[in-house]
């Protein structure tokens, strides 16, 4: 999942991957989330000035094929409301 916002010279991407476990197949699966922080010459530049990427989720919400989504739908939205939050802390911490 990707999103992104933008305000006049500064944007926020917003990435959430999710991927298994280890070399192989083991059926365990996370979701890491993080971002990257873009600045730009001016508001219509499409060129950016620079880039810093930092890690929004402090662990990774870790599953497996055998979980049912009703088992981890409150407590996987708890996960992505605080990565969301640390995203636009850092964002507005740039504005």
């Amino acid at each position: 999942m990707k999103a992104s916002i933008r305000v006049e010279r500064e944007r926020l991407i917003f990435v959430t991957s999710f991927h298994h476990v280890g070399r192989e197949l083991s059926g365990i699966m996370e979701a890491l989330a993080f971002a990257k922080l873009e600045a730009y010459e001016d508001s219509d530049d499409r060129e950016y000035a620079s880039q810093d990427f930092f890690l929004c989720s402090v662990e990774p919400f870790v599953f497996t094929y055998k979980t049912r989504e009703r088992e981890i739908v409150d407590s996987f939205a708890r996960w992505l409301d605080a990565a969301v939050a640390v995203a636009f802390k850092e964002y507005g911490d740039r504005l």
